[in-house]
C-alpha cells in the first residue's frame, strides 16, 4: 500500500511540474484560453500550492481582472512576503493599474530577495512612470548591453522626458538587431511622427486620405 502510495504521489507531482511549465509559457504567450484550462487543472492537483496561487495572480492580471485579482494579491503578500515570485506577481498588478509607488516598492524587494533582470527592468520602469528619471536611467543603460530590450524602455524613459532625438536613436539601435519587433516598431513610428514638421503632418495625412490609404494611427494625434 505504501509503495502505491508512493508511486501516486510522484505521478502527481510529474503531472503538476508539466501543468507548471505548459502554464508557464501559455501565460508568456499570452495564450488565455489555454492558460484557463491549464490553471483549472493545476487548481484541482495542486490548489493550496504557492506556485498555483501565483499562477492564479498572474492569470487574472494577464486578463485584467483586477476586482478578483486585488484581494488575491493582498492575502499572498501576506501569507509569502519573503517569495521573490508574490513580490513580483503583485508589482506587475500594481504596475498595470498605475499605481507605481507600490509596484515600485514591490519590484525592488522582489530583486533583493532574488537578483533577475527581468524584475530589474520593470523596477526601471516604473521608475520611470514615477518621474525618477535619473535612477532609471542609471538602471536601464546598465542593462542594454547584456539585455537589449531594455532599450525599447530607455527610449520611453527620454521619450518622457522630451528628448525626442535620444530616443529615436535608442530605439533604432534596437531596431538594427531585432527589425521585427513590432512594439519597437510602433515605438519608432510615433518618435518620426513627432519629428515631423506640423505642416508635414498635415500634407501626410492629407495625401493619405485622399489615395484613400490607412492613416498611421501615430499620425492622428498629432494631426
Amino acid at each position: 500500500m505504501r509503495a502505491v502510495l508512493r508511486c501516486q504521489t510522484r505521478m502527481t507531482n510529474s503531472l503538476v511540474r508539466t501543468l507548471e511549465r505548459s502554464l508557464r509559457r501559455c501565460l508568456r504567450e499570452r495564450d488565455k484560453a489555454q492558460a484557463d484550462l491549464l490553471l483549472t487543472q493545476l487548481q484541482e492537483h495542486a490548489p493550496l500550492s504557492v506556485a498555483t496561487r501565483g499562477f492564479e495572480l498572474e492569470y487574472l492580471t494577464l486578463c485584467e481582472r483586477f476586482t478578483e485579482a486585488e484581494p488575491l494579491a493582498e492575502q499572498l503578500l501576506r501569507l509569502h512576503p519573503g517569495s521573490p515570485r508574490i513580490q513580483y506577481l503583485v508589482g506587475k498588478l500594481a504596475y498595470r493599474q498605475r499605481r507605481y509607488a507600490q509596484a515600485e516598492a514591490c519590484f525592488r524587494e522582489s530583486h533583493r530577495l532574488h537578483p533577475s533582470w527581468w524584475t530589474l527592468l520593470f523596477l526601471g520602469k516604473s521608475l520611470t512612470q514615477r518621474g525618477e528619471f535619473s535612477e532609471a536611467e542609471a538602471i536601464l543603460t546598465s542593462m542594454v548591453s547584456e539585455y537589449p530590450f531594455a532599450r525599447t524602455a530607455l527610449s520611453w524613459l527620454y521619450e518622457r522626458q522630451g528628448q525626442h532625438e535620444q530616443a529615436l536613436q535608442v530605439i533604432q539601435a534596437y531596431l538594427h538587431d531585432q527589425p521585427a519587433d513590432e512594439f519597437a516598431l510602433k515605438q519608432q513610428q510615433r518618435l518620426l511622427s513627432q519629428s515631423l514638421e506640423p505642416q508635414q503632418v498635415v500634407s501626410e495625412v492629407q495625401f493619405l486620405q485622399e489615395m484613400g490609404e490607412q492613416v498611421d494611427e501615430n499620425l492622428i494625434p498629432e494631426y
